[in-house]
């Protein structure tokens, strides 16, 4: 489908072809599938089908032939991460013939894309089904402070191991994931019953899969009556590559290798044999067939060495990750095997990290009332209701990376270099705002994404020779700017009786300060009697209602209103959302973002009122912390030297 068909509109007869097909299909589904639903995929919405997400009884239990509720025959689950896993390696180099084995029987989705492309925010949007900006989590820095982890724990974000738990569930995580656990300071508490993390250990890879057999050979000589979800996540391939001799040899390709990329693709081999010790367990317990596998990678990685050094960080990024959103970075395997599945099947449509949450919600037959929330899409229909690969062709791909954003509709890639969500950290020492230039791809005309059309700034899009290339261009930017979720909102209100009481010789204004970034008017002409990036002063004899942004969205304003230059007692202060609580605003009125109310009580005593509107802040405070146990955990894996 053209890229402007999509934007702008379909021809009167096809629309009406379309409409006379959807209604045809949608009664043969309803006869078909009863309770299956039906996506209007034809919906202009970017980002969600139109219809409302809804996740019915699964498959697997409506096929129950005894009719009970039974416990034990709900599937069990086992979601696997193999770290920095490529798209490509998978039936190549001869060092995944398990992997490949399992394809026969399995789902095999041929353009998955993570939504992140380092491990913490990519292993978030499995657990919440949401972009990774809508945590409370920052995309930037290794450590996770107290207060970030404590926002995680405090928000309504979904998180899949607690939901799955609270559905009759035990919920486990074996592996070398150190994000999943608040105790390192690099995590947040995922919700998990049970971790087992070793990423502190050396050679963990042969540890994780002896804890793994365990815990399948204990779990089924309890007979405990539940299903297990079971998060396995194996650190190989990830940097430093040390594989067994024994695997090196098991290489095997014509290409002209680096040492590398042949290291690399010995600990596919290694993890790749590990996963057969793991699969057969199962099968030797009788529990393969009534066990949902899923196969996926956390993000890619970077050996084309034209991205050696990275557009957006400007960091060496050569087998490393995280610091782009480039295909070779985002396109990850994806497996996924159903309850009693004995034939594979091979899907070339988009699909994206973001959708693993639904679909697994909908395949355990899950409760969960917030579907409206997610990011993602059920993937379902694909094998229930024979939903079509063109059905999702314009369904746009959004990511987020540090000083990354990124979109992709059909061949189309447009990256910005972006600090919308930046913060900085004891790694990532930067500029908070600068220029954000746009780095446009074809993938079908540059398919390795060397040769990028790159525009400093939105307003030179126009200045492009080509008209059509500013049309897609345009397109993009415009989209991306719908996709990304939104950041915080500051409205301030002046009463009348500012304008009518003040006088000559008596100025009342207001005063917003910040750190870092810089303040970005949305709405309304505030008179400013000095402005720079960090600081405003306002007029309030001359100024009524304005409304403001702090870009990147990581630090507090810092607010005072004056009176001839003499801050004005709280009391005259308003009460808006998240809180302007005059008895609790000290010098830095962090409180005044973070209680909890209505929007402005347009109370015309109250001078000037201030209420903001968003998701949790995310709160930048300095450099993190970390642990001498972080540290270690870092450089042993190779984050840090």
């Amino acid at each position: 489908m053209d890229l402007f068909s999509l934007g702008f509109g379909l021809p009167l007869c096809r629309c009406l072809r379309l409409s006379l097909r959807r209604i045809f299909l949608a009664f043969i589904l309803f006869i078909s599938y009863g309770n299956c639903r039906v996506v209007d995929f034809w919906d202009s919405n970017f980002g969600k089908p139109k219809s409302k997400t809804e996740f019915p009884t699964s498959i697997v239990s409506l096929s129950s032939e005894s009719g009970k509720d039974d416990a034990t025959q709900r599937p069990n689950v086992v979601f696997v991460v193999i770290d920095s896993l490529r798209a490509d390696v998978i039936g190549r180099y001869g060092v995944t013939p398990n992997l490949e084995k399992l394809q026969k029987s399995a789902f095999t989705f041929e353009n998955h894309l993570v939504n992140a492309s380092w491990t913490r925010p990519s292993t978030l949007i499995f657990f919440t089904g949401q972009y990774a900006s809508r945590s409370s989590v920052n995309l930037w820095d290794y450590a996770t402070p107290k207060e970030e982890a404590e926002g995680f724990q405090r928000s309504k974000i979904p998180k899949l191991p607690e939901i799955l738990s609270n559905n009759g569930y035990y919920s486990i995580m074996i592996g070398n994931n150190p994000f999943v656990t608040n105790k390192n300071g690099l995590g947040v508490n995922c919700g998990f019953e049970t971790v087992q993390d070793f990423s502190n250990l050396s050679n963990d890879t042969p540890k994780i899969t002896q804890a793994t057999i365990r815990f399948l050979d204990d779990f089924s000589v309890q007979k405990s009556g539940k299903p297990f979800f079971l998060f396995l996540n194996y650190n190989d391939p990830h940097k430093p590559y040390t594989p067994p001799a024994n695997h090196l040899a098991r290489v095997k390709t014509e290409e002209d290798l680096v040492e590398l990329k042949r290291n690399y693709l010995g600990e596919v081999s290694y993890v790749d044999e590990e996963l057969e010790k793991v699969f057969e367990k199962l099968k030797n317990l009788g529990v393969w067939e009534n066990t949902i596998l899923l196969v996926t990678a956390d993000h890619g990685e970077v050996m084309n060495p034209k991205h050696a050094t990275s557009l957006f960080t400007g960091t060496d990024t050569y087998f490393g990750h995280g610091s782009d959103l480039l295909l070779e970075n985002i396109h990850v395997p994806f497996l996924l095997k159903i309850p009693n599945q004995m034939q594979g099947r091979k899907f070339t449509a988009r699909t994206q990290s973001v959708d693993i949450f639904p679909t697994l919600i909908h395949l355990t037959g899950s409760k969960y009332e917030q579907s409206s929330s997610l990011d993602g899409w059920d993937l379902s229909g694909f094998w229930e209701s024979n939903t079509k690969s063109q059905d999702w062709s314009k369904r746009p791909y959004y990511g987020e990376t540090r000083f990354t954003q990124g979109i992709g509709i059909g061949s189309d890639w447009l990256l910005q270099k972006s600090y919308r969500f930046h913060k900085k950290g004891s790694f990532w020492e930067s500029l908070v705002v600068g220029k954000e230039p746009l780095f446009y791809y074809n993938a079908d005309k540059d398919p390795n994404q060397e040769s990028p059309v790159k525009v400093m700034e939105p307003t030179q899009i126009s200045l492009l020779p080509e008209p059509l290339l500013q049309e897609k261009i345009f397109f993009l930017h415009s989209n991306l700017r719908k996709l990304e979720p939104p950041i915080s909102e500051y409205f301030v209100n002046f009463s009348k009786s500012v304008a009518e009481k003040t006088s000559k010789d008596e100025m009342v204004s207001l005063q917003i300060n910040i750190d870092a970034g810089e303040l970005r008017l949305l709405s309304g002409e505030p008179v400013l009697t000095r402005q720079t990036a960090k600081q405003w002063i306002v007029d309030g004899a001359k100024s009524n209602n304005f409304s403001f942004q702090v870009y990147p969205d990581t630090v507090f304003p810092k607010v005072q209103i004056l009176r001839n230059g003499a801050r004005l007692p709280t009391s005259l202060w308003g009460v808006g959302t998240f809180g302007i609580n005059p008895e609790y605003c000290n010098q830095n009125c962090e409180a005044l973002w973070n209680g909890s109310g209505a929007d402005s009580n347009k109370n015309s005593s109250l001078l000037i009122q201030i209420w903001r509107r968003g998701e949790e802040l995310r709160l930048s405070k300095g450099k993190s912390e970390y642990t001498p146990e972080a540290l270690d955990i870092l450089k042993k894996q190779g984050y840090v030297q």
